[in-house]
């Protein structure tokens, strides 16, 4: 998480979880998974620490490179993303915190954003999210930016949503 987000970010979130823990709320986290982090994200350890921290669940979510600092040598690979799924498979019955895989699940009929046939609006501010799943967004894709009858349509053929639907790993289709 620090490598991608800035040193200090995890201990931040954890302490976070801990604050939200002891007072009660139920929560979960997002785990994105990277060509450096598919290892990790399902060791004893990680999830371990999830379970300590208070989060109940973990939703794992493939890096996709697009924004405004896109990183494509992230993207893990075909076989990577199989081997992860496999042990994430081989793990979930035992696991602390409940393991949630839309990839795994959306493998069968797969991914329904990527195929440009759904979207997410975020009413509050506007942004076009390529999956409510998938909490990444770019600057410039708001629709309350630039009103007009079309600006919809301009953001969902814009470069953020080509560069999702492109850059994604096609390893369950």
């Amino acid at each position: 998480n620090d490598g991608r987000r800035g040193k200090g970010v995890y201990d931040r979130v954890m302490a976070s979880a801990s604050l939200l823990s002891s007072r009660g709320v139920l929560f979960g986290a997002t785990v994105t998974v990277t060509s450096a982090s598919l290892e990790e994200v399902v060791s004893p350890g990680f999830l371990d620490a999830l379970s300590r921290a208070g989060f109940l669940f973990a939703y794992f979510c493939v890096y996709a490179p697009v924004g405004d600092d896109p990183r494509p040598e992230l993207v893990p690979s075909a076989a990577d993303l199989n081997r992860f799924h496999a042990r994430l498979d081989s793990i979930r019955p035992s696991a602390p915190v409940a393991l949630l895989d839309l990839e795994g699940f959306e493998g069968k009929a797969g991914c329904q954003s990527r195929r440009g046939l759904v979207a997410w609006v975020d009413g509050h501010t506007g942004c076009l999210h390529p999956c409510v799943f998938v909490p990444i967004v770019a600057s410039g894709t708001s629709i309350y930016e630039k009103r007009h009858h079309a600006r919809l349509l301009e953001v969902l053929g814009g470069d953020f949503m080509d560069a999702f639907r492109s850059a994604r790993p096609d390893s369950f289709q």
